[in-house]
């Protein structure tokens, strides 16, 4: 009987298809299958930023004046940055999701959207896409050089500089002064820099507080600053999700809620379930834990000097005969 040859012709077939791969040519087949899932995504990032439109209307009616907390500018001005970034990023792709459905699966590149539709990530891939000149390239980089090498100087001709000074009036005075004294420079603006955690710290363990942001306004230095400024942004960002979480939960049920025999609400189940199972988890060997360190709670009967002599002689006698 003649060996099979089926191995040899399979990878005949797979050398065919990748060297059509490389040569630009597709399999009919694959190429269908590609563009229909290409098309299902695009619907489906269409339909995700139908629901994104309508939380936004929902979100600018929101008084945020009413939620108790106060709002800094200059965290405000940060969120409303990104927000501003991530909204046009996301108004560029359903552009590009809107052309994906409309050719009926066709590759659709960022860099292809018109200039007043065109967001960061279409103006990046223009810019990587773009061919190099490298006459162009190399003056750009000359010209960062130079730039670095000019600040670098300059920043040490400052600090050449002010040390002389201080140098002089430390003489004219008789005593030493500190680089904080002298005309601003880099050693001096470090040392200011470390003067003040040290005095923010030593008021913080003199007076028993935690968190550097709970000193007092005349004593908080850059740490406390950076605490609060971190703060007031988690506090920012947390209370806008959960607000748009509440609106998300009104406007747009869960698949295992609305629909839970849907693919989708099996597919949430059983992710949901995964996420909880590690949770759940951690939650038991907490308990454990806490059980195994309790306290043991006195008992009343501990105190009777007879009960284990009684126990012993119990157990010495054996079981009881049946009647």
């Amino acid at each position: 009987m003649p060996p099979v040859r089926r191995p040899r012709r399979h990878r005949r077939l797979l050398a065919a298809t990748l060297a059509c791969t490389a040569n630009g040519l597709t399999i009919p087949m694959l190429d269908k299958a590609e563009s229909a899932a290409r098309a299902t995504l695009a619907r489906w990032s269409l339909e995700d930023a139908k629901l994104r439109r309508q939380v936004q209307r929902e979100m600018r009616v929101v008084d945020w004046s009413e939620e108790g907390t106060p709002r800094e500018p200059e965290v405000e001005g940060v969120i409303a940055k990104l927000s501003s970034w991530a909204g046009r990023v996301l108004d560029e792709e359903e552009y590009r999701a809107a052309c994906i459905v409309e050719s009926k699966g066709a590759v659709v590149r960022p860099k292809s959207a018109p200039l007043d539709v065109r967001g960061p990530l279409g103006d990046l891939e223009a810019q990587l896409s773009s061919p190099l000149d490298p006459e162009a390239v190399l003056a750009a980089t000359l010209d960062t050089l130079s730039a670095v090498t000019e600040s670098i100087r300059s920043e040490v001709d400052k600090m050449i500089s002010s040390e002389n000074t201080r140098t002089k009036q430390s003489e004219a005075l008789g005593a030493r002064l500190r680089p904080l004294d002298a005309p601003p420079s880099l050693i001096g603006d470090l040392e200011g820099f470390v003067d003040a955690v040290y005095r923010e710290e030593r008021a913080r363990v003199d007076s028993s507080t935690i968190r550097p942001q709970d000193l007092p306004g005349r004593v908080r230095g850059p740490l406390a600053r950076a605490e609060r400024w971190l703060t007031a942004f988690l506090e920012s960002v947390s209370r806008y999700e959960k607000k748009r979480s509440e609106i998300i939960q009104r406007v747009a049920p869960r698949p295992m809620e609305a629909a839970p025999d849907s693919a989708a609400g099996r597919t949430e189940r059983f992710v949901n379930g995964l996420a909880r199972g590690p949770l759940m988890f951690r939650s038991l060997v907490s308990r454990v834990a806490e059980l195994l360190d309790a306290t043991v709670l006195p008992n009343e009967y501990d105190d009777d000097p007879g009960a284990e002599a009684a126990f012993d002689a119990a157990l010495k006698r054996g079981p009881r005969p049946r009647r």
